[in-house]
This record gives structure tokens, C-alpha cells and sequence, in this order.
């Protein structure tokens, strides 16, 4: 994974976690919150263990999702 991707992911977190975060306090359904944190959770796991990145279509699909 590049710095590049990295930052890319980043800044999709820093739009993606707000939006979460309302959500959550508008007090959505806790089965269908786990549908969209998984989302979240999925990127931030990405940054921290970029070692388990083997390829490149893992980047890109984490950044269309």
C-alpha cells in the first residue's frame, strides 16, 4: 500500500466516521449499525495493518466502498 493510498483511505475515514457517529446518535437500529460501521472498521483496519495488504484491488475496493 502506497502513502498515497493510505492518505486516501484516511481522508474517506474523516468524511465516513462523522456521518457515522450522527447516525448512531440518531439511535439506528443496532443490526443495521453494524452494517455501515463495518464499513468504517474495514478502512481504520487497513491503516493499521498495512503488512496484511497482498494486493492492490484491496485498496481499491476499501475506497469504492
Amino acid at each position: 500500500m502506497t502513502a498515497q493510498d493510505r492518505q486516501a483511505i484516511q481522508a474517506k475515514l474523516d468524511v465516513l466516521d462523522p456521518l457515522v457517529r450522527a447516525l448512531k446518535a440518531k439511535r439506528g437500529e443496532d443490526d443495521l449499525m453494524a452494517d455501515v460501521e463495518i464499513h468504517a472498521k474495514a478502512g481504520r483496519w487497513l491503516l493499521e495493518f498495512p503488512m496484511d495488504v497482498t494486493v492492490q484491488d484491496d485498496v481499491t475496493f476499501a475506497l469504492k466502498v
